[in-house]
């Protein structure tokens, strides 16, 4: 469904004759996105704010209870109906989300009825916001149809779909049935919108039946109907809802439907360890068994379908795995949901892993389990339209991994809410477009923690972590070498990682004991040259070997970074080729390890890191509103030369980079901080006081604050405290407040 609301255009300076033409009766009432209630008592409510507000106190004989459809995990209950069409007008309740199927209401029988539409009457609904009133006016019968479908949004409505999208489950609310004669029939029909379900029946009011006392009114029974679809085929799911009211009395009184609730769209099956009852997969008493995943995800589920997995640990072998070889498709994805229907979200573990064997490879050890998720059609063909979510997966060489198959890739991925431990790789991805990657964590894994290898395009990470250590210092004579939280691996004759983003995103812990390298490394945020068009906005990178960021890309392309920090790292942000642009960025309180050359195996591990704030190589970078803060006293030992902001370049190359930018804040604050203007060790040059050249390259800092140790105006931050994790007012200035530096106000 696409939005576009360019349809709302002036009508001013239109000649009389032809405004007239916009003056018809309207036809339709779009509401986008209305909010969804969702768990318990997201069917009439208790508590409500507003006066009047009414509680159910009749079921529908045959009804799914209540309770039952709001334990069902998708189920989305509307409470507000503001915008609703008065009757004669068809409403469109219009969703962005895919899962969610749209709603169409008409009428029928509207002879001699009165308005109705959106009401706010207190009688009329039970919760808050506004009901749909249906009123006939003393003698007619008027029918509310609600369609379930899809529906195509440009600005306008175009299309209306209504065998498109199906719930499993819905259920609503009738309120004043003391204004009918007669009781008020609500039929639910299947997917094809002819075949019924059920037939709920909410009485007409009797004298004394109305309990509900407590929300001070006396306006009649209340009812809730409601209907689980279980069948198969046209009876798997939910295509229409008809509520007849067989004569409403008054001409101004009605009723009022309120609480509309129903699932994400498809067919859902359940599933548990060693199954139970039927064990058909209907509902969490007659699930499926955890020995059948693979048939049930690949054979037995289609395009749409749900799968629920009941909390529990279980055991992935090479026949027991999520295995993913089929496909759902556009708008319909098939769908593995993790049920924290015990104690926690299901557990996914693998066999015989361990850091110390990470990849497997040891003849001598048990059979490793490769992965708990892997993507893969096989004929170098992907897998597209899959959504993962609430799971925990450990114990494995890859939490989840992409193979590399590009006829076609894999496209259209959502990992959402993943806990992933204890594993090589958290997330591997090969050739996947157009991949949400949301509220993930890796910890505790040996090489990356999120891997894009190559091949990646349109690929967002919001709101996840990696945190390679996990908190356990130990863990880093695991770590394999140069360990990466997130990762655009791409390189050399490798198809490119393109248009990345990084929101929000944590990246902690990336260091290593041991390993053959003569560079301690180990990166929060690392790009490669085959990277094109990346954004990191709001991210954090703390306690890293290297860098905290340590970024190339392509040439002729632009990296963008936005409210990131960087925080107790030898280098905070490292960028290498092309254009960069920082805004509202701090870099603080680096750090490097060791007070010595260190022999590891066969190779010393020599004192060579840098400390940087910034550190631009052969590109163009534009650096505004950055704070860096260097201390001599973070680091064990003394680096050679520390900087706040420097253009240095490649002996190899005859053309060095411009940094330029203005309004930031550099500060050092330790007894040997700040380098002379004009130092120099090898091939590059820089200051903090932002003066000199260096051959093929500028840096050029305008309007910027800068301070060392004993020199007056100090920054004076907020609290610069070296254990500070990147959240609050710590590294704002009190002495330049928004105008300079880095400020966790600045939008």
């Amino acid at each position: 469904m696409k939005r576009n609301f360019s349809r709302f255009v002036p009508l001013c300076g239109l000649p009389s004759f032809l405004l007239s033409a916009f003056v018809l009766p309207l036809t339709a009432a779009d509401i986008i996105d209305p909010p969804l209630v969702m768990g318990a008592n997201a069917i009439d409510p208790t508590g409500g704010s507003e006066s009047g507000t009414q509680t159910v106190d009749q079921t529908a004989p045959g009804s799914f209870s209540q309770a039952e459809l709001e334990a069902l995990p998708d189920l989305g209950a509307i409470q507000d109906f503001t915008g609703w069409g008065i009757q004669g007008v068809t409403s469109y309740l219009i969703f962005t989300d895919e899962r969610r199927a749209d709603v169409k209401g008409t009428y029928e029988n509207l002879t001699g009825s009165t308005a109705g539409g959106a009401t706010n009457i207190g009688s009329q609904k039970t919760s808050d916001g506004k009901g749909i009133k249906i009123n006939s006016g003393s003698t007619k019968s008027t029918v509310l149809n609600i369609d379930f479908g899809s529906a195509t949004y440009s600005g306008s409505l175009a299309a209306f779909d209504s065998l498109a999208k199906a719930p499993t489950a819905a259920g609503l609310t009738i309120s004043g049935l003391n204004n009918v004669s007669t009781n008020v029939t609500v039929i639910f029909y299947g997917t094809d919108d002819t075949t019924p379900l059920f037939t709920g029946t909410a009485a007409k009011y009797v004298n004394g039946l109305d309990p509900d006392v407590s929300d001070g009114n006396t306006y009649g029974s209340d009812a809730y109907v409601g209907y689980h679809a279980t069948g198969t085929g046209a009876m798997s799911g939910i295509g229409k809802i008809r509520i007849q009211t067989n004569q409403v009395l008054g001409a101004s009184a009605g009723i009022g439907i309120d609480d509309l609730a129903y699932t994400a769209s498809g067919k859902a099956y359940y599933m548990s360890g060693t199954g139970s009852g039927l064990a058909d997969g209907s509902n969490f008493s007659n699930a499926l068994p955890f020995a059948k995943i693979r048939s049930t995800l690949n054979a037995t589920m289609v395009a749409g379908d749900t799968l629920y997995l009941a909390s529990g640990t279980y055991t992935v072998t090479g026949t027991r795995s999520l295995d993913i070889t089929t496909s759902g498709s556009a708008g319909k994805p098939k769908r593995v949901v993790g049920v924290s229907s015990g104690t926690s979200r299901p557990v996914l573990v693998g066999a015989n892993w361990s850091p110390a064997n990470p990849s497997g490879t040891n003849p001598s050890s048990p059979t490793t389990t490769p992965y708990c998720i892997k993507l893969d059609a096989g004929n170098n063909r992907g897998v597209s339209h899959w959504e993962f979510e609430n799971l925990e997966l450990r114990n494995v060489i890859y939490g989840v991994e992409a193979e590399p198959r590009n006829t076609p890739p894999h496209g259209n991925l959502v990992f959402r809410n993943l806990k992933i431990h204890d594993v090589r790789y958290g997330l591997r991805m090969m050739y996947c477009n157009d991949v949400t990657v949301e509220n993930v964590s890796a910890e505790r894994y040996t090489r990356s923690g999120f891997h894009m290898e190559f091949g990646c395009n349109r690929v967002n990470f919001n709101n996840c972590t990696a945190d390679n250590s996990g908190g356990d210092p130990a863990w880093w004579n695991y770590s394999e070498s140069i360990p990466y939280g997130f990762v655009a691996a791409a390189s050399g004759s490798e198809a490119a990682n393109a248009d990345l983003s990084f929101t929000n995103c944590l990246s902690k812990n990336n260091r290593f004991n041991n390993g053959q390298q003569t560079f301690w490394n180990g990166d929060g945020f690392d790009t490669e040259e085959k990277t094109i068009r990346t954004t990191f906005t709001g991210c954090i990178s703390i306690n890293n070997e290297d860098a905290g960021f340590d970024c190339k890309q392509a040439t002729n392309t632009t990296m963008n970074f936005k409210n990131c920090r960087s925080l107790r790292n030898s280098i905070g942000f490292k960028a290498w080729s092309g254009t960069f642009d920082f805004n509202n960025c701090v870099a603080a309180f680096n750090w490097r390890r060791g007070t010595a050359s260190i022999v590891s195996g066969t190779v010393t591990k020599a004192l060579t890191n840098d400390v940087d704030g910034f550190a631009v190589q052969n590109g163009v970078a534009t650096i505004n509103y950055c704070t860096v803060l260097i201390s001599g006293t973070d680091s064990p030992q003394p680096p050679p030369v520390i900087f706040g902001l420097r253009q240095r370049y490649s002996g190899t190359v005859t053309t060095g980079g411009v940094v330029t930018g203005s309004d930031n804040i550099i500060a050092f604050g330790g007894t040997f901080g700040g380098t002379v203007s004009g130092q120099s060790i090898g091939a590059f040059v820089g200051s903090y006081r932002f003066t000199g050249t260096a051959t093929g390259g500028t840096l050029q800092i305008v309007n910027s604050a800068t301070y060392k140790y004993g020199d007056p105006l100090p920054p004076l931050f907020v609290d610069p405290n070296p254990n500070w994790d990147g959240h609050g007012q710590n590294m704002d200035s009190d002495t330049y407040g928004l105008t300079k530096g880095y400020h966790s106000a600045r939008p």
